[in-house]
């Protein structure tokens, strides 16, 4: 057996068990979190007088939308789902506001108090494709179509879950700022209005791609009968595949439960040993090529806190954040670039390589080239590491 097949047909299972309980960890820490502060800032809520919220209330730094406005845009969401066929059924559509609702407060409640790093959302999309399959198969959904469903609920939340952990950083920083909170809300519900559009819009160039005249599949793993795929598929998409196959196992029942159940076991081993299991399972999930390169960079982040220290080494946060940054600035322009010649030359460019083949094929001098670069980022961000912070 090779290593793929070993990875598809025994490691994918038992880092799917490991995610699945890692999550779910991670999920219940932050529910306990999220119910204990709760709690405290209603004391302190109804220990304040009546006179002093009424004032507070007043501030042009205390103004928010109306709350009302903020769950009628969640049911006409919700509605809107139902009508464009996004879900096909009600029960479906209140999946959605269930578990956005729930998730949406603990999303911007940890990270507004601790970080986006302390974020569970694997657990939160993963408590929800379970809740969701669970539901919709009691209803009587099955094959495909209840397949499908699943999968658009888990997309929904996920990203409701998401951008409610931005916006809240985003409020933070104009609270700090002494920004006013209506004008932010109405400045994310058009950045959202916005990003939607442009995302529907450059996507179907980023998923799918051109061979032989035909729009393929540019993702890896297995796909629906019918369904053509890119004979060397680009995106990998390693939590796609695993909520696929997370929702495959429950419809069709013949998910491996003894490989989810060691991976299980492996992600409470973790745990009780003091070590976060969710990083783990992830790791174990991912295929080696992926999760190298993190621990490389865990590396490079662990020799600069012994080198310097750990404020010097924050400076290296900042800089890989630029790199991700300039990194999909470079990736959104290569996707627009070809767009254009495909739309516009009549034998656009190709995965063809440009060199000849011999023994320095272009595919060798591709590799050496990408570990030069990649070793170059690691030393600019050890130097990031180096320089001392700049204070105010």
């Amino acid at each position: 057996m090779d290593p793929a097949a070993l990875h598809g047909n025994y490691v994918k299972y038992i880092g799917a068990g490991a995610v699945t309980c890692g999550g779910l960890i991670s999920l219940l820490k932050t529910l306990l979190r999220f119910f204990t502060t709760m709690r405290k800032s209603l004391k302190n809520r109804q220990a304040n007088s009546d006179g002093e919220a009424s004032r507070l209330g007043n501030e042009r730094t205390q103004q928010d939308l109306h709350y009302g406005m903020a769950l009628s845009i969640g049911v006409l969401c919700a509605v809107a789902m139902l009508a464009f066929g996004v879900v096909d059924s009600v029960w479906a559509a209140l999946a959605v506001v269930l578990f956005s609702g729930i998730f949406v407060a603990v999303s911007s409640q940890i990270v507004g108090l601790v970080g986006a790093s302390s974020n569970p959302v694997s657990g939160m999309t993963i408590t929800t494709l379970l809740g969701t399959a669970l539901i919709l198969a009691a209803q009587g959904a099955a094959g495909i179509e209840g397949m499908v469903q699943t999968i658009s609920v888990g997309a929904v939340v996920c990203i409701a879950a998401c951008m409610a952990g931005d916006t809240s950083q985003d409020l933070k920083t104009g609270y700090l700022l002494g920004a006013t909170p209506k004008r932010q809300q109405i400045g994310e519900l058009i950045g959202t209005v916005a990003t939607a559009l442009a995302l529907a819009a450059l996507l179907p160039y980023i998923l799918l791609k051109p061979e032989d005249g035909v729009e393929v599949l540019n993702i890896q793993g297995p796909v629906a009968e019918g369904v053509r795929q890119a004979i060397n598929p680009e995106f990998q998409a390693p939590q796609a595949n695993i909520m696929k196959a997370i929702v495959e196992g429950i419809f069709e029942g013949n998910l491996p439960w003894t490989l989810i159940f060691i991976g299980m076991a492996a992600a409470i081993v973790v745990e009780l040993l003091g070590a976060p299991s969710l990083p783990f399972a992830v790791g174990l999930y991912l295929p080696f090529g992926m999760s190298m390169a993190v621990f490389t960079g865990g590396l490079f982040r662990w020799f600069a806190n012994l080198r310097f220290g750990e404020r010097r080494a924050e400076q290296g946060v900042l800089a890989a954040s630029g790199l991700i940054a300039g990194e999909a600035l470079v990736g959104l322009s290569s996707i627009g670039a070809l767009w254009v010649m495909s739309s516009t030359m009549e034998n656009p460019p190709s995965e063809t390589p440009l060199m000849g083949k011999h023994y320095f094929s272009a595919e060798y001098l591709t590799d050496i080239f990408t570990l030069i670069t990649f070793l170059g980022c690691g030393y600019l961000l050890y130097r990031a590491g180096k320089q001392k912070p700049v204070t105010v």
